[in-house]
């Protein structure tokens, strides 16, 4: 899965959204479950510090924000 903030992805993992606004990555949360039912598919806060070691495992780019939310979806 390629990555909106460049190519490098981690054990077959991927960004599928990242915004500042909490409602639209709650709305791209239930699509991306949709999307990918067999894959675990999680909402990180990037402002919180556990959720934004998880982004930085699946895309490191994410490290360079620090405020918004990201869809990630595991293998």
């Amino acid at each position: 899965m390629r990555s909106v903030f460049g190519p490098t992805i981690l054990a077959a993992s991927g960004v599928f959204y990242v915004g500042r606004s909490r409602d639209e990555a709650e709305r791209e949360l239930r699509r991306a479950k949709t999307i990918y039912p067999d894959f675990k598919v999680v909402l990180a806060d990037l402002s919180i510090k556990e959720d934004k070691i998880l982004a930085v495992d699946v895309d490191p780019d994410l490290g360079d924000l620090d405020e918004g939310y990201a869809v990630l979806v595991q293998a």
